[in-house]
């Protein structure tokens, strides 16, 4: 396969770094997770919206999320699921269009029903609405 640079403009978003994970949610905004730890969100428009901070508010200024973010999925309810090198899963629920509730879910040798392992690499959801997390690891686990 190849392709023609006149069907196409490269712009660098994160010079030096290597981006893991892509995805579109629901009100069209492309969102990008990089191993260099941060949650960039473009408009429709490809200009950037913001950052997403730990604390799950989308800001102009460029922060860190503190996770290297490898794999994103928005449920049907709306909430979105992103799986992390280290930091296990997360789950953000939308207060607003630019600030989500943020809870993690990692792996706790101590909790049998924990994540089988804290690097979360895939994410899907079945015809069932049930969702799969795929684990380095640690296997596959059903919410």
């Amino acid at each position: 396969m190849s392709f023609h640079s006149s069907a196409y403009n490269l712009r660098s978003i994160d010079k030096g770094f290597e981006l893991r994970a892509f995805f579109r949610d629901s009100a069209d905004r492309l969102w990008v997770g990089s191993k260099s730890e941060y949650v960039r969100i473009y408009n429709k428009d490809g200009r950037l919206s913001g950052y997403l901070s730990p604390e799950g508010k989308i800001t102009k200024e460029k922060v860190s999320f503190g996770a290297s973010v490898y794999c994103m999925y928005e449920a049907p309810d709306g909430t979105l699921w992103m799986g992390t090198k280290v930091h296990g899963l997360i789950r953000l629920t939308r207060k607003t269009l630019q600030e989500y509730k943020v809870e993690r879910y990692t792996h706790d040798p101590e909790d049998p029903y924990s994540l089988s392992h804290s690097e979360v690499y895939t994410i899907l959801c079945d015809s069932r609405n049930n969702i799969w997390v795929g684990c380095y690891g640690g296997g596959v686990n059903l919410l």
